[in-house]
């Protein structure tokens, strides 16, 4: 892309530098969004863990639990 693209809080800060108006809730927009970007990363970061645990349940132990189940009812 040619054009530079800035972030929403980004956006808000330079809002707020223009309007004097309106400064104080473009600050507040700011600092909002940068918080959605720090708790949509934990958030992300949380789900990515749980998708991988919930990975390694349904391809390794389920069927690891399926082979043990197999051999003692082959050891029977």
């Amino acid at each position: 892309m040619s054009s530079i693209l800035f972030s929403l809080d980004d956006q808000f800060l330079e809002l707020k530098q223009k309007s004097s108006l309106l400064s104080d809730e473009f600050g507040y927009n700011a600092q909002t969004q940068q918080l959605f970007v720090q708790n949509g990363e934990i958030l992300l970061n949380a789900l990515n863990y749980f998708i991988s645990t919930l990975n390694t349940l349904c391809t390794k132990t389920m069927e690891d639990t399926m082979n043990t189940i197999r051999f003692y009812e082959t050891a029977r």
